[in-house]
This record gives structure tokens, C-alpha cells and sequence, in this order.
């Protein structure tokens, strides 16, 4: 009688499915949570995009894009003047010559071209193997990011905001990698949600559940818009406009 009335120990299930672990994770608001401390690494490769709405919106509709290593052109290491105004010129050329790529169906990344074959087989191989193992897609193409710091003034960390299930593709070794969407639905950073409410008493119901959507696919101006409209009254906080893909 003495041992019945003892209380139970909790039993911890090692085979959690698919929802605790989610869970479990999404209660994971330290800075140790890549979803609110985002940092780059070699299996991150940032996206040179002055357009995400509609690289979005193109994934959403079925294209599909080729990463290409980081293009050379206008960037600075042509003997060029680097006055102020030549330095806008070359952005505003840069950003032209990136922009006529992605309607190609091209997409330069940020990392050399000896360099990217190798990082995005590690990505590829990595994402595969987890969703044999797990079921889940790990692949996220990362649009825009929150600077934010913490209350204890430390920081600033990033956090991505809108996360895109993609997958790589590859017909064959010399084909190379290309970008397409994932079956999965596109979601806000839910942990960055949970964090800004417990953490800051602020909430952004918009953005829970079902993301605002465009003609196309999700509305990513229109959310980064929600986002600025809320944080516009925090000092130092600011939305940026980052591509990223990385694993989460």
C-alpha cells in the first residue's frame, strides 16, 4: 500500500513522434534555438535575391532553379572606382544582372563556385538522410530575418521569419543542383512567435496558422510589412531582406 502511494515517476517515451518533438522544440527559446539565433555556417548558403516575392512566387507556381557559385561581375574586385556613387551604380547594376538570372531560372548564391558543388551535395545528402529516417523535410529556404535583442540588452541575434520547405533536385552528378518547392506549407518562424510573446508581450495573430497569401503563393512584401508595423516602436530591431537556405 505504502509503494501505491508513492507518486509515478514520468515515463519519457524515446520514441517521440513527429508532433512532441515539434513541440518540444517550439519550447526551446534560448539562444541556442537556431530559429531565434540564427548564425551562418558552411551548411547555410545565403541567396543573392533583391527580389523574394517573386522567387516565391515563381517556386509556388512549379519553376524550378538552377544555384549558381557567386557571380564576379560588379562586384568590386574589377579595378573600379569605389566612390559613393559608383558604389550605387554597381548595386543597382549588381542587383540588375541577379535579377535577369533568377528569370533565367538561375540563382546566385553568395559562395565561390569551387566551393558550392560540395556544400549543396552535404545539404542534399543531409536532408535525404533525415527524411529517411524521420519523415520530415529539414530544408528551408529563409525569407527575410529579424534583428533583435533581447532584453538584457545583449545581441543583436536574427531570426528567420517566413520558412519555405524546398528540396534539391538532381538528375545526375553533372546536372548539378537545382531549387524546387516542397509539398509541405510554407509557415512563419513559429518559435520566434512564442518567444515575442513570452518574452515581449507581443503578439502578431496575422501570422499564426495559415500565412497572408498573394495571386501566387504567399504574400512575403505584405508579411514583412505586418512585421515592421509591429516592432516599428522597438529600438534597434528591423526587418532584413535576406534569402537564405539552410537546414532547421
Amino acid at each position: 500500500e505504502e509503494a501505491l502511494a508513492k507518486p509515478r515517476e514520468p515515463v519519457f517515451d524515446r520514441n517521440l513522434d513527429r508532433l512532441e518533438v515539434w513541440k518540444r522544440n517550439l519550447l526551446d527559446l534560448t539562444l541556442r534555438n537556431r530559429l531565434l539565433n540564427f548564425k551562418d555556417t558552411k551548411s547555410t548558403i545565403t541567396i543573392e535575391c533583391p527580389d523574394a516575392a517573386t522567387l516565391e512566387d515563381k517556386l509556388s507556381g512549379g519553376d524550378r532553379f538552377k544555384l549558381l557559385g557567386r557571380a564576379s561581375v560588379l562586384d568590386g574586385s574589377d579595378g573600379r572606382d569605389t566612390a559613393l556613387l559608383a558604389q550605387r551604380l554597381q548595386d543597382d547594376a549588381r542587383k540588375d544582372f541577379v535579377r535577369d538570372a533568377m528569370v533565367r531560372g538561375e540563382l546566385h548564391t553568395t559562395v565561390p563556385e569551387t566551393d558550392l558543388e560540395g556544400r549543396l551535395t552535404e545539404l542534399y545528402r543531409a536532408t535525404r538522410l533525415a527524411f529517411e529516417e524521420g519523415g520530415a523535410n529539414i530544408l528551408y529556404l529563409c525569407l527575410g530575418f529579424l534583428k533583435w535583442t533581447p532584453q538584457d540588452g545583449a545581441g543583436p541575434y536574427r531570426a528567420p521569419l517566413i520558412l519555405v520547405p524546398v528540396q534539391l533536385e538532381r538528375k545526375s552528378v553533372r546536372s548539378g543542383f537545382r531549387l524546387a518547392l516542397h509539398e509541405d506549407e510554407a509557415r512563419f518562424n513559429p518559435t520566434l512567435l512564442q518567444m515575442l510573446k513570452q518574452d515581449f508581450a507581443l503578439s502578431m495573430p496575422e501570422l499564426e496558422g495559415e500565412l497572408p497569401q498573394d495571386a501566387t503563393g504567399v504574400d512575403v512584401a505584405g508579411i514583412w510589412k505586418t512585421i515592421r508595423r509591429h516592432i516599428k516602436s522597438i529600438k534597434g530591431w528591423e526587418v532584413t531582406e535576406q534569402v537564405v537556405l539552410a537546414t532547421l
